[in-house]
């Protein structure tokens, strides 16, 4: 490290003697179903929040018929 400077520096050497240690394949597998499963569920709820915001605006139009038509 230099000193004087405020933020840290590493030579780029020192990052190609890091070695990173990685999942096994089938954990890595494992990981990216997790991953997709969990886009699909965010897919999902998206919908059903959509759906679910029809039908009440269905309800709300068809109770305001309802109630115009009582006048």
């Amino acid at each position: 490290m230099r000193s004087g400077s405020a933020l840290p520096f590493v030579p780029m050497s020192g990052f190609a003697r890091l070695e990173v240690p990685l999942p096994s394949i089938e954990m890595q597998n494992h990981i990216a179903g997790i991953w997709r499963l969990s886009r699909q569920e965010q897919s999902l709820l998206e919908q059903i929040r959509e759906r679910r915001r029809v039908l009440v605006d269905g309800m709300m139009l068809e109770a305001a018929r309802r109630s115009d038509s009582r006048m």
